[in-house]
Parts: C-alpha cells; structure tokens; sequence
C-alpha cells in the first residue's frame, strides 16, 4: 500500500468520459469504441490469456465472466495467482487498461468523503489513503465509512492486522488492540477510533454504514457487497452532493462503475485509489477485477440507453 501520488493520461481520459458531472451522453468508454469494439490493450489482453470472443461488448462481457471471474463463494485473497509468472508480460497491459496506478481526485471540494469497506489491512490503507488526500487539499464534509455486517476472516484477519505496516497504515503510536472484532463494520470502527488522522479531519461528521448479511434462496448467508453498502446509505436519505470515494487497485474501475449505477443523477462521483502494492501484485485479481468492471461498465450503458 505504497501512496506514491502520480497522475496518468489514461486516466484523465477515464474521468472525462466517467466524471459525475458530465452529460451522459458525452461517455465513452475506455474499454470499447462506440460500435462496441474493444481497444487494442483489451483485445491483445483477452488474446494473451486466451478468451476467444467476437469483436463486440457483449460477447467479451459473456467471455471474460467465464474465463476470468473468480468462482462464487471465493473471496479475493483465497485466488491461486495462476498467471502470477506471466505478470512481468501482462502488468504493462493492465496498466494502459487502469489496473495498477494510483487515481488521484480532480478537484479539493466535496460534499462526502467515502471509503470503501474490505478487509482489516484493506480499510485501514483506503482510509488513510482519504487522510493522505486531505493533507493534499481535498476537503469534504462528512465521511461514509461503506461497510457491513461480513464475519471477519479468522485465517486471513488477526489483531496483528491492525499493526502491522505501520509505516504504511500508522496507527495511534503505542496502541494494542486486545480483542479481535467479529465483523467487518466493528473492524472498521476501531481502524477509525484509532487511526492517526489530521486533527481538522476528525472534526468532520461521520456516517458508518452498517449493510447487513443476505440471505440466499438455499438458507446461506453472504457477506454484503459494495451494491449492498451503497443501498444501505441511500435508505438513509443523504442530502445529494458531490462524492469523493476511495478504494485500491485494481478494483476502482470496478466500484466506481458500481456505485455509478446506483447514485441517484443528482449526486456526482469521482473514485480514486492507492497503486497497488508491489508485495500485493496478483495477475488473476486484476483479471477478476476487470470482468467485473467491464460488466458493470454493461450495465451502466443500458442505464444510460434507457435515459
């Protein structure tokens, strides 16, 4: 979680097309032309790993859920990184398609700040990325902690997740936590209670969305998602105003575009995120990553086809 702070062509050409504040009819994608074919990087991309589709955003939407989606049930760090050798070749690919570089706001002033939920070494690195920013110049004036009700992951989450990369993710100097929380919104709570953050910062009222569990057909439980957290705040009726939400790579193309779908058109949206870590680089999580942004990318078009 290294926040080395750059700006990328690509991404002014992202947020352009994407930005909160732009007529819709003014989008353009940057995965696909306007007749649906895909870019050079994603069309070489699908080539190197071998999804063979038509020139078309459904058909390399249909494929790409097939080839490159991470099985249900299977959360993120649990992928076995089988292109993990052949990342040297792909990363520059990933990079041109906004997989692995830092995205820094566009302007300073916002209505609500917003970090996106994950886990413990997760949370804590996305919101003190918001901390980094402020200390830029961004300003906002309420912060939405987005999280839910998912049961701490006993194998991958520990008390020493809230410690460790201090240099990275500081926490209060000298504090221990003693128990380990049951879920993922009680994590995050004391990430915030005891995150080292500026002083003008802490003074900003703050909103913790809570989503709960889901219940599915066959009586299971699943951990809530971004869509979930996203439903959550909206039940609370926020004033509509100008957002600034935070995640990492590779997944901001694919919560931006999420969360897109879901603002009412009088909130606008900017999404930003640290570059993902170099001890963190998974070729298959960017992948994963990708499928799902190039769906929800789907969905937003017809969103907006359907005015």
């Amino acid at each position: 979680m290294v926040f080395t702070i750059r700006r990328f062509s690509w991404l002014l050409l992202l947020l352009a097309a994407c930005g909160g504040c732009i007529a819709t009819d003014t989008y353009k994608s940057p995965f696909f032309n306007q007749q649906g074919v895909p870019s050079v990087d994603l069309a070489t991309l699908l080539k190197a790993t071998g999804v063979s589709s038509q020139p078309s955003r459904d058909d390399v939407v249909a494929k790409t859920q097939q080839a490159w989606l991470r099985p249900a049930g299977v959360e993120r760090f649990e992928l076995d990184d089988v292109y993990a050798h052949r990342m040297p070749e792909l990363k520059p690919l990933f990079k041109k398609l906004g997989l692995i570089d830092d995205i820094l706001p566009q302007k300073q002033q916002y209505d609500y700040g917003m970090v996106h939920g994950g886990t413990i070494l997760a949370m804590r690195a996305r919101l003190g990325f918001l901390a980094k920013l402020w200390q830029m110049g961004a300003r906002f004036k309420t912060l939405v902690l987005l999280v839910g009700e998912r049961d701490i992951y006993p194998a991958h989450e520990d008390l020493a997740s809230f410690t460790s990369h201090q240099d990275r993710c500081p926490m209060q100097p000298g504090w221990q936590p003693d128990i380990l929380p049951a879920t993922e919104d009680q994590a995050m709570r004391v990430i915030y209670d005891h995150m080292v953050l500026p002083d003008a910062m802490r003074q900003v009222p703050m909103v913790l969305v809570n989503a709960p569990k889901k219940q599915l057909p066959d009586g299971r439980w699943r951990r809530p998602n971004t869509k979930d957290t996203i439903d959550s705040w909206l039940k609370l009726k926020p004033v509509a105003g100008s957002c600034l939400a935070v995640s990492s790579q590779p997944m901001v193309g694919y919560q931006d575009l999420t969360v897109r779908c879901l603002l009412p058109a009088s909130f606008s949206l900017e999404t930003v995120g640290f570059a993902m870590p170099l001890d963190f680089e998974s070729a298959v999580l960017c992948l994963d990553s990708l499928a799902r942004c190039l769906y929800q990318e789907q969905e937003y078009v017809k969103q907006l086809a359907a005015g």
